[in-house]
């Protein structure tokens, strides 16, 4: 199966905020409650987003790889609520990290090759790698 199919697959996930300076969604996978959220940062339109898991009670928030399972759903579901978000609050530009461990050192990787897949319409995209976390930015093509 393609990776452009992998992530077109529809995983149903909620927003739960979005005021101008939050969008929030989430979506149950299996046992757990999988989030995307986005913040205002500055006057120029700059948003920093993650993404996370917690138990279905909202506890235990973790922002690296568990192993958990249901990858392509997750990845799925980030993707959707990422272009919701990107419809609805035409940020200038985006970003998030991925923290650099011992343990983890593929997952940065991973996003770069999932990111040059889907390609954000409209945005362009820069990886930069620094010793303990890369930055993926999105900025708006003018």
């Amino acid at each position: 199966m393609k990776i452009a199919e992998i992530l077109d697959k529809k995983v149903p996930f909620e927003v739960v905020k979005d005021n101008g300076s939050t969008y929030k969604s989430t979506a149950k996978i299996g046992d757990r409650l999988i989030g995307f959220e986005a913040d205002h940062e500055d006057d120029e339109g700059t948003w920093e987003a993650v993404f996370y898991q917690t138990d279905l009670d909202g506890n235990s928030m973790k922002f690296h790889a568990t192993g958990e399972g249901n990858e392509l759903e997750v990845f799925s579901m980030v993707k959707a609520s990422l272009l919701d978000f990107v419809q609805k609050q035409k940020p200038v530009k985006l970003y998030f990290s991925a923290a650099k461990t011992e343990k983890d050192t593929t997952r940065a990787s991973l996003y770069d090759r999932l990111i040059k897949r889907f390609k954000l319409p409209g945005y362009t995209y820069e990886r930069r790698q620094y010793e303990t976390a890369d930055k993926f930015y999105f900025t708006k093509q003018k």
